[in-house]
């Protein structure tokens, strides 16, 4: 009952234009007196409906290190890393009923531009040579899924975009893991399935187009035109749109599965 009225709660704050972490503040005014403290919350006890979601606190840090420091010995480990990463992701979807998503490793070339441009050379600080998703229809799988990650790796850093979405809307959990068997670090995304298909259709192409725009300014070195700039803006806001109202419909699903739950 108490997880149906906080998810319920959550709903209604929301739908009302109240702030997501603001609303998960006050869902979590009752845990206090059972806890003694509404931040000593335990990350595998995580409610399985949408509050669990803002309860999920970030995980920063700054210190993150790959087992090698040579870009060839790293590289060659991330295609071991890789099909580790993937085995468990499969694993991981099946008992939590999301989907896998396994892409290749990062190219050499996009490695050594990332390594060059964010890293200061660093090679031992990539973190996502290996990589994949996890895809799930609602928070309770969402949830399951990273519960069992954190049960079989160890969580080094957690972005929950949940209670910092993007400028535009877009939504997911990014983490950053240890596996247990190379040792490597390697990105695992956990996505909603509405949020996900906008990222990686109407949004990438929004994107690629504002990014040929850009690119053909720089080419004929020149500023971007006025006319050109209005196109960004309106992809940029057809984008926004979009994830506007995927995130509704997916607020609306939750509330007619707690719903479900109490019939």
């Amino acid at each position: 009952m108490y997880s149906f009225l906080r998810t319920s709660l959550i709903l209604v704050l929301m739908l009302a234009g109240k702030a997501p972490l603001e609303a998960a503040t006050m869902l979590s005014l009752s845990q206090v007196s059972n806890n003694g403290n509404a931040t000593n919350r335990v990350r595998t006890q995580l409610s399985k409906d949408l509050a669990g979601l803002y309860q999920l606190p970030d995980i920063n840090n700054t210190n993150i290190i790959q087992p090698y420091s040579d870009f060839d010995t790293l590289y060659t480990l991330a295609t071991t890393a890789q099909d580790e990463l993937a085995t468990l992701t499969k694993q991981i979807a099946l008992m939590s009923q999301t989907s896998a998503v396994i892409p290749d490793i990062k190219s050499v070339a996009r490695a050594q531009a990332k390594i060059s441009n964010k890293h200061g050379g660093a090679v031992e600080k990539i973190t996502d040579l290996a990589r994949s998703s996890i895809i799930a229809k609602n928070s309770q799988e969402l949830i399951t899924a990273y519960e069992l990650l954190e049960q079989e790796t160890d969580i080094v850093q957690v972005k929950n975009r949940f209670n910092n979405p993007k400028q535009n809307g877009y939504r997911d959990i990014n983490l950053l893991v240890r596996l247990p068997k190379s040792q490597m670090v390697v990105e695992v995304q956990l996505h909603l399935d509405r949020i996900e298909a906008i990222k990686n259709g109407p949004e990438h192409d929004n994107y690629a187009q504002i990014q040929q725009i850009n690119h053909n300014a720089q080419q004929q070195q020149r500023d971007v035109s006025e006319i050109e700039a209005f196109k960004v803006t309106q992809l940029k806001e057809e984008s926004t749109s979009l994830y506007q109202v995927a995130w509704q419909q997916q607020l609306m699903l939750e509330l007619k599965t707690s719903f479900k739950q109490m019939a």
